[in-house]
């Protein structure tokens, strides 16, 4: 006799009449307070499978008792429960399952005690970690299963259903949760945690660029400082991305940068998606640096102390230099920081120029000249947004004791915004700090790792300003040369830009950029080679020349030693133009002497190659 009801294809849902527990049939499977109990093979003997699960699902629900016994009559077993009969398997039909009857109903019996001892409600788990809309499933059994409703605490987070002994839930947002299943004799719950992304994809961000055009390095810095500090994410979360080609991008325009990002963060999915990053050049004007901050005394830092401090006005941009060595006797931090410590968000243009720390300070003087110059001369900057009451790394490196740290920026607060902008610079002792601050002790632009920070402490607006500041940072000079006549030669570093306020001068011109308008003139019949040369002439230097946008640097020489930087062809009869920018580097010694002549065709070639023309 076949038990099915219409409409459930083998399926048959007996409820437990005493209450004690229950039993169901799905197919050739009885479930027991929802564990699976017994599975039946599809025919045996005259009777199906699954009409032979409905049969003990139906044995199981008449009687209370838990006392499971297994009783061996001859070569076949019997299960009973309490003093009841519940099923016997002969052993034909052991077989089937190839064991004996006696193996089978033990095995059947041993589940069966276990499932017959559970409480009325259990839950198989806990608590729970998901990602934001993800499904999972997890399994509730015991005897008042069939009767017990499952809820969430907050709906908004968690969605709960429940079929059977199956609770499916599925998350809508981050955030905590409760999943309870209640019945008339029990509650049991599991704590459910959304976790948020570490990222969410996609996003888009922009970053500010100036430069005609603004260089592919600058591009590259501002995709890396907008993923870093533009890109909603979790904190410390942490980034693995890699931003491919990357072109130069022409004044007033715009270039969309699509870049494959996996992020991490503590307790927090890990996520990978894409980014577009959006960066714009926007057409600032070019305004020249209009004062020069000489951030030098103390050369010397002997201990944590402040350096520096100064105040950026509106569209008046300035170029600073830094140069300091460690001669404390400890490890220092050293850091140059802007600060906005107003109500109105402020954005800086910058153009950077910094060392890595290093024991020859004429090296570093010389490896930050040659960072700043090489999108200096195309005015290749970077806007950078600070918050209100916040301040924003410009420079920040870890000095060992003997090592020196030097920097050459420009910087130009943009109106629209606060009236002042406060300049620092400052030596601390060492603090601990995350891995972006560690990035950032090792980058020469420490902003594009850790973005602005919130203003720690009682900021002193009454800091006293450094009177180390000079008026306008340029020289111009005329710089002439006519083949067949006398050597033509300026000497860097000698006359002296004037500080304001009290008139003293700034000794070797360090930072002060040279515009030598030079003419080379060659009324000979012949064309003529003439040589551009640097000579240390002053002591231990090295020279950084921009040969009509070009940049070339020496190597560092010893004193009175010389090299030629570059050689022009004149043809004859004929007058060349051009310009030649070059300034004195921090760490070297000054004067230093510059020289046009007629190329000696018995000297060393030049050690570095002739600007072609």
């Amino acid at each position: 006799m076949r038990y099915l009801l219409p409409g459930l294809a083998l399926v048959s849902l007996i409820p437990a009449m005493a209450g004690a527990h229950s039993a169901r049939a799905v197919g050739r499977l009885v479930y027991v307070n929802e564990v699976p109990t017994f599975r039946f093979s599809e025919q045996v003997g005259d009777i199906d499978g699954s009409d032979r699960a409905q049969q003990v699902a139906r044995n199981l629900t008449l009687y209370d008792e838990k006392d499971v016994k297994v009783v061996r009559h001859g070569r076949a077993a019997a299960i009973t429960v309490g003093d009841h009969s519940i099923l016997t398997i002969s052993a034909a039909e052991a077989r089937g399952y190839g064991v004996s009857a006696l193996s089978l109903v033990n095995t059947w019996a041993r589940t069966l005690r276990g499932a017959l001892a559970l409480p009325s409600l259990r839950l198989s788990a806990t608590s729970l970690r998901l990602a934001p809309a993800a499904e999972k499933t997890f399994s509730v059994v015991g005897s008042q299963v069939d009767v017990a409703q499952a809820t969430s605490s907050n709906p908004a987070i968690l969605s709960v259903s429940k079929e059977n002994g199956v609770i499916s839930i599925r998350s809508l947002k981050p955030g905590l949760a409760k999943v309870t299943v209640r019945s008339t004799k029990a509650e049991v719950s599991v704590r459910v945690r959304v976790l948020p992304y570490a990222v969410e994809f996609p996003q888009k961000v922009t970053a500010s660029v100036t430069g005609a055009p603004a260089t592919s390095e600058t591009v590259r810095g501002a995709i890396r400082s907008a993923l870093l500090t533009e890109l909603q994410k979790q904190p410390g979360a942490r980034l693995a991305y890699r931003t491919g080609a990357v072109t130069s991008v022409p004044t007033g325009e715009g270039r969309t940068f699509s870049i494959s990002v996996r992020a991490t963060a503590p307790g927090a999915v890990q996520s990978e998606g894409v980014v577009n990053v959006t960066v714009q050049n926007s057409a600032l004007t070019n305004t020249p640096d209009g004062e020069l901050w000489f951030c030098n005394k103390p050369e010397s830092v002997l201990g944590p102390g402040d350096l520096f401090s100064a105040s950026l006005k509106p569209d008046r941009p300035v170029r600073m230099l830094y140069h300091h060595f460690n001669a404390s006797g400890s490890d220092l931090f050293l850091r140059v920081t802007a600060v906005n410590n107003t109500d109105k968000p402020a954005e800086l243009w910058l153009i950077p120029g910094d060392s890595e720390p290093t024991k020859n300070p004429a090296l570093a003087g010389l490896r930050a000249a040659d960072q700043f110059a090489r999108n200096w001369v195309c005015n290749s900057g970077e806007i950078v947004r600070i918050p209100p009451r916040t301040t924003l790394p410009i420079a920040l490196r870890k000095l060992y004791v003997g090592q020196t740290m030097s920097g050459l920026c420009s910087l130009r607060l943009l109106s629209g915004g606060p009236d002042t902008l406060r300049i620092m610079a400052s030596a601390t002792a060492p603090f601990s700090m995350d891995d972006s601050w560690r990035a950032a002790l090792q980058s020469s632009t420490p902003w594009r790792e850790v973005g602005s920070q919130p203003i720690q402490g009682k900021f002193l607006d009454e800091l006293r300003p450094s009177e180390h500041i000079y008026g306008r940072p340029f020289l111009d000079k005329e710089f002439l040369y006519t083949v067949g006549q006398a050597n033509s030669i300026v000497r860097l570093g000698s006359e002296e830009i004037v500080r304001h306020g009290t008139g003293e001068k700034l000794g070797g011109n360090y930072g002060v950029m040279y515009n030598l308008r030079t003419s080379i003139e060659n009324p000979t019949k012949v064309a003529a080679e003439v040589e551009l040369r640097f000579r240390a002439s002053g002591g231990y230097s090295g020279g950084l020349f921009l040969i009509d946008g070009n940049v070339i640097r020496t190597p560092l020489l010893n004193p009175d030693q010389e090299v030629c930087v570059t050689t022009f062809r004149v043809e004859p009869g004929l007058r060349r133009f051009l310009m030649i920018q070059t300034l004195p580097l921090s760490g070297c010694s000054y004067p230093a002497t510059i020289t046009l002549r007629l190329r000696d065709p018995i000297t060393t070639p030049s050690v570095l190659a002739s600007i072609k023309k």
